[in-house]
């Protein structure tokens, strides 16, 4: 059979006249990829060493003729030239192609022909001599390639093309992340541009990447190049927002066709009047995977990045601000609404933001609108069943994949769209489906039968496995799969319901049940959940997988297609019994799951647990409501805390917010025997309020659960004391210290009372806080140390990391410099470990005033500078007061007065603004020293802090001592010496 070429870069596979056919992991291919490799003769011993070292050259050359004879019984036979001491098989190969087009430095075609690791996915550990003879040569490809693409890109920079340069680049980086070379090359472009911050986050990514992998910093002079950008951006624009985390969706399957499409959206996207594209079309046809394959292919071209939003869950439009922050990572905090914060999160960023499915929600189509009147450099990219009707709106009209009107030859059959998505997800459900002449007509008839909708496609496809094809074409072929265009009432599109009516028809009764069961899901489920609420036993959920009517994802999960999900849902609520059943078994599975975890989220180390958590907060969200809604109270009070704990550790302060509000909602006219529960309901309700800063209504909260938790016949201490946590930190926010130290005493001795050390441990810890607040060092000292021995005796990190970083805190407000200075290098080392982003933002800090003390300034600066490049790039971790009033007090001891100044107005007008009186007090502490000490400016500052009865104790203390044998004066008001200093400074 004549041959065209062969691909041994990637997947290898030869295309043999008009077919294409996948090497298989044997000896035959592995023969026939190294004589294509080398293309010349090659001897009958050197391939007898090459597959049988091990062998005696007899038996060698024996297992030599045997493999021939099964080569040449192939039934493409790939016609091998044979001499009596040689073998050739003369082909095209494409690393044939790449090495030709290197040697003649035509470095854009070299790009484009490489495909990748040579015989990708092959081993060869039976064969050793082979197995060296391949990583060498991948080593070679990938060399060569990697300095094939620096040529390249050096041409394109030359020929003015420098995006394309930079994008090049970074598929070198993508490769290879620890590539130094590639990663500085494309720094200095990328800052030639202006993208500073695209330079300074391939550095950050590279410099974390080489600590874990290595344990090394970057050179010397790679971190010269990044601070030089530091300083570009930082002269341009000041100090650079916190770019958001790029979130995409990893795409399930390999992407085909759509060139046509794709290079229209492209182009719209770059016109500067089309910053809103609407992807329209019916359900089922192709939108989404779309819109992602234009994030994967150009994101590059906005610098903050691209980012896909999935609304197809969501109910109303006013949740569609809360899941793009969910998206962006952004924590809603605060009572400004969410979409006001998102507004000023995005700003001036440009950034692609890709909203999934918004059909549903139309009448919030002006949010859209809002969002781009905000951020003057965003673009939204919508799909939609239904354009959004908005004047600024740019529409493309998706249709079905492309396929032939007429009879086509097979060549001319491989190269429509819809053809190859067919062949490609039946291949995958059986590796030995190939298109031949003998059953191209029933292929085409199925594309034609269900118009090129790639989700009917696939469906059509998996049937492969079971059915021949000209059954499946017998399925398929129904009026009702064709398209209508006209509105429908249904929730999906008549077409789509048809392909799921022929999937559900060909399932077995058991896995008719399985899946209508399998609709109380939220998103994704493990298969431990599947057993205990569905009952669906393991080869039942594989035969669904099997189908392609579930999906297994590579963590081990399942999820299934949304289409599919809301067919089921309908499907199940015509068993009203059923449905209330397995609801209620999800319910109390989740519910049970949330209450075994608490233990892990008390331990040492709660991480994974959370982590864990995170991935079922759907599911956590549902059973939640459905308890309520069921009356299953217990359940609920069962899972309060573990609840709580998990979204207060994850930040998600507003939705613990909206469901404890929900839990008091259906508990408010309960019997009374449930008053336990609302207690628990009302306690964790107010830690969240206090969270958000809601001071007063978390008070409020929190007592009246108390008192229900008082009241009861059987009461229960452990909410009683997070409900004293709470009301200590208001009163800590409203300067009552001595009413929270009150709150915190009481916790504690309820804490001794159980003989609990983690609680013990925790109640300690709150009470050195306001102990260390009111100026009782020495008690303070005491519980701190008492509660990070008790954290370490637990083996709890986290919870010794905390009290050892305020411990180290108070050693400084005492001048115990040389004490503190080792506490903080260990908690900061734990906080590197850890990842606690919070502590160890405050633990640099703490650390650079240490330092700055001792009068070590340049280490003092490092450890500032480093806090204030955490709490850039997570601005609601960290309290900037303290942060820029250190900066300032650094910058003042190295000499910089201005410097310092700029610091210290900025600490002073978020203080002012927040009206965080203590912190005020300290900044105008800071501000005084660097005036001359007999300054009227400063005295006055000084005067205000030294009496001020909202003044930590340290602070005061420092007043008093720079103010010795200064003259007295008229003490002034705050709003005196605040208001002179913002006009001095200004």
């Amino acid at each position: 059979m004549p041959h065209n070429s062969i691909r041994l870069m990637g997947r290898p596979q030869a295309r043999l006249g008009s077919e294409v056919l996948l090497f298989l992991q044997d000896k035959r291919y592995l023969l026939l990829s190294y004589l294509a490799f080398c293309g010349d003769w090659v001897s009958r011993e050197h391939l007898a060493c090459l597959f049988w070292l091990d062998s005696d050259s007899t038996s060698a050359r024996k297992n030599l003729r045997h493999l021939l004879s099964r080569v040449r019984a192939l039934e493409w036979q790939p016609g091998l030239e044979t001499q009596q001491e040689y073998l050739r098989w003369q082909v095209d190969t494409d690393v044939a192609a790449f090495t030709r087009a290197c040697a003649q430095s035509n470095w854009a075609a070299a790009v484009q022909t490489f495909g990748g690791e040579l015989l990708q996915g092959f081993s060869a550990d039976d064969t050793p001599e082979f197995a060296a003879w391949l990583e060498t040569e991948r080593e070679h490809l990938s060399q060569r390639w990697r300095g094939t693409v620096f040529q390249q890109s050096v041409a394109l920079e030359q020929s003015g093309q420098t995006g394309q340069s930079l994008e090049l680049l970074q598929t070198l980086l993508e490769s290879n992340p620890l590539d130094e070379e590639a990663l500085e090359r494309y720094m200095q472009m990328a800052a030639h541009l202006g993208e500073t911050r695209i330079a300074l986050r391939a550095y950050e990514r590279f410099s974390e990447l080489l600590h874990k992998e290595l344990n090394l910093p970057p050179t010397l002079g790679l971190e010269r190049l990044a601070e030089s950008i530091r300083q570009k951006s930082q002269t341009l624009a000041g100090p650079p927002p916190p770019p958001p985390i790029p979130h995409v969706p990893v795409a399930p399957m390999p992407f085909v066709g759509r060139d046509l499409e794709l290079a229209e959206i492209a182009e719209a996207l770059q016109q500067p009047d089309c910053r809103l594209l609407t992807l329209s079309g019916p359900g089922g046809v192709g939108k989404s995977r779309m819109a992602l394959q234009t994030v994967l292919e150009h994101a590059v071209h906005f610098p903050e990045g691209a980012h896909f939003v999935t609304l197809d869950s969501l109910e109303t439009p006013e949740q569609i601000p809360l899941r793009i922050a969910e998206t962006l990572r952004l924590p809603l905090q605060g009572p400004d609404p969410p979409l006001a914060q998102l507004e000023r999160h995005i700003g001036q960023r440009a950034m692609l933001l890709v909203l999934d499915n918004y059909e549903h929600l139309l009448e919030g189509a002006g949010l859209a609108l809002r969002l781009l009147e905000a951020c003057p450099r965003l673009h939204l990219l919508v799909t939609s069943r239904e354009r959004l009707n908005l004047h600024s709106e740019g529409v493309i009209q998706v249709r079905g994949l492309a396929l032939p009107e007429g009879p086509v030859s097979l060549l001319e059959a491989q190269h429509y769209d819809a053809v190859r998505l067919f062949v490609l997800r039946a291949q995958q459900v059986r590796p030995d489906f190939a298109l031949n002449p003998q059953n191209l007509p029933l292929v085409l008839e199925v594309c034609r039968r269900v118009e090129g909708f790639p989700l009917a496609l696939e469906l059509a496809a998996a049937w492969v496995r079971t059915l021949p094809l000209e059954e499946i074409v017998q399925e398929v072929g129904s009026p009702e799969l064709m398209v209508s265009q006209s509105r429908d009432t249904q929730p999906r599109h008549r077409s789509m319901e048809a392909v799921f009516e022929h999937s559900w028809r060909l399932l077995t009764p058991a896995e008719q049940t399985a899946l209508q069961r399998l609709s109380v899901f939220f998103g994704g489920f493990r298969a431990e959940a599947v057993k205990q609420v569905s009952s669906t036993p393991l080869p039942v959920l594989a035969a669904l997988v099997d189908k392609s009517l579930l999906r297994l994802t590579p963590t081990g999960r399942y999820d299934r297609h949304a289409l599919l999900y809301q067919y089921m849902q309908q499907r199940l609520a015509e068993h009203p019994l059923e449905e209330q059943e397995t609801r209620s078994k999800h319910s109390l599975y989740y519910l049970r799951y949330l209450s075994r975890a608490l233990k892990e989220i008390r331990g040492p180390e709660p991480k994974p647990t959370l982590l864990a958590l995170e991935e079922e907060l759907g599911n956590l969200r549902l059973s939640w409501s459905w308890a309520l809604e069921m009356g299953r109270f217990q359940a609920i009070k069962d899972a309060a805390e573990a609840l709580m704990r998990f979204l207060d550790a994850r930040g998600r302060y507003q939705e613990g917010i909206e469901m404890f509000e929900e839990a008091r909602q259906a508990l408010g006219s309960s019997r009374p025997q449930q008053s336990a529960a609302l207690g628990c309901v009302l306690v964790f309700l107010g830690k969240f309020q206090q969270r958000l800063r809601q001071q007063e209504e978390a008070a409020q909260t929190t007592q009246q659960g108390l008192d229900l938790l008082r009241s009861h016949l059987v009461p229960d201490p452990e909410p009683q004391i997070w409900g004293l946590g709470t009301l200590r930190a208001v009163a800590n926010a409203q300067g009552q210290n001595q009413a929270a130290l009150a709150h915190g005493l009481l916790a504690l001795k309820m804490a001794r009372e159980m003989a609990s050390p983690r609680l013990v441990a925790v109640c300690s810890g709150w009470v050195a806080i306001s102990e260390d607040v009111l100026g009782q060092h020495g008690q303070a000292i005491g519980h701190y140390r008492e509660a990070i021995f008790l954290f370490k005796q637990q083996g709890n990190r986290i919870g010794a990391l905390h009290n050892t970083s305020s411990l180290g805190k108070l050693l400084i407000d005492l001048g115990r410099f040389e004490e503190a200075l080792p506490l903080l290098q260990e908690a900061l080392q734990e906080c590197q470990t850890s990842g606690e982003l919070m502590v160890w933002g405050e633990t640099l800090m703490y650390l650079g005033r240490c330092y700055l003390m001792l009068g070590r300034l340049e280490p003092a600066w490092e450890c500032a500078q480093g806090a204030l490049q955490l709490a850039t790039q997570h601005p609601a971790q960290y309290d900037e007061v303290w942060l820029y009033n250190l900066l300032g007090q650094v910058a003042s001891a190295r000499g910089q007065p201005a410097e310092a100044l700029r610091f210290f107005r900025m600490a002073l007008g978020q203080a002012w603004q927040a009206q965080q009186v203590p912190a005020l007090l300290q900044v105008l502490c800071g501000w005084a020293t660097t005036l001359e000490a007999e300054s009227l400016e400063a005295a006055k500052a000084l005067r205000l802090v030294a009496e001020h009865p909202q003044a930590f104790a340290a602070d005061r203390a420092r007043a008093q001592a720079l103010l010795h044998g200064a003259s007295e004066g008229e003490s002034p008001t705050l709003e005196q010496v605040v208001g002179h200093f913002l006009e001095h400074s200004s």
